[in-house]
């Protein structure tokens, strides 16, 4: 029986069910569990000395988790404690029979949680990439910023902002940028000019870059536009 819950799902080999949960991951409750398995020890089961490997004991746990939490989703193992033993009996089969028993928790994780806390924690590593090749001091503007449905774009657009101000760049609204355009477009139709008034074209080329921000549920990519040329200077994913 063990076995057959053993081979019936393959989960990620990183799934560590004695971790502690992560702060996306809502507790729903424990798991006692007990359970052996008996291996033949000859030369076509070398594996068979070591008893369940770390992933296979989580695949069986998390068989267990979803029969008794049947109605959640992203089922996580966690906090596990388990017990080993086992005993050999010397016969012409050599069978080595281990014993398993412990208590584990029962996570469940939060998708729109976990995108927004890598999302958040990757922006600073891919700006770094991104914008290793523009000097510190450079006049930019956020130009477009794509995220999940889960995540606030202007909670993010704020954090973005404050990141590159911390990193020394001039940072330029692009409402700013917009105004001033129209103003100048309503001066040239007009053909009435004040130069008190005037919108400068130079403050528009006093702009050298444009930011781009796109995050999925996987990644965040930064792109770094020269606006004098339209050539990227910066890019860089970061894979969570």
């Amino acid at each position: 029986m063990a076995l057959a819950m053993m081979t019936s799902l393959a989960v990620n080999a990183q799934e560590c069910w004695s971790c502690k949960p992560e702060n996306y991951e809502r507790v729903l409750g424990s798991l006692s569990i007990s359970f052996s398995g008996t291996f033949y020890i000859d030369s076509d089961s070398q594996r068979s000395a070591y008893g369940y490997s770390s992933q296979e004991i989580y695949n069986i746990l998390l068989k267990k988790a979803k029969q008794e939490y049947p109605n959640h989703s992203n089922l996580k193992i966690r906090n596990g404690k388990l017990d080993h033993d086992e005993k050999t009996i010397w016969d012409q089969h050599s069978r080595t029979t281990h014993y398993y028993n412990g208590t584990f928790s029962v996570v469940e994780e939060d998708t729109k949680a976990k995108t927004e806390i890598n999302a958040r924690g990757m922006l600073y590593q891919s700006l770094t990439k991104a914008l290793v090749n523009i000097p510190n001091g450079a006049r930019m503007a956020i130009d477009k910023i794509t995220v999940p449905y889960t995540l606030n774009s202007d909670d993010f657009k704020d954090q973005l902002l404050d990141i590159l101000i911390d990193k020394g760049y001039r940072v330029v609204a692009k409402e700013y940028l917009q105004r001033l355009y129209q103003e100048q477009q309503d001066q040239l139709n007009s053909g009435l000019y004040n130069p008190d008034t005037t919108v400068e074209g130079s403050k528009f080329s006093a702009v050298g870059y444009f930011i781009n921000v796109k995050v999925t549920e996987t990644s965040i990519r930064v792109q770094v536009v020269n606006v004098s040329t339209g050539e990227y200077e910066g890019n860089a994913t970061v894979n969570f």
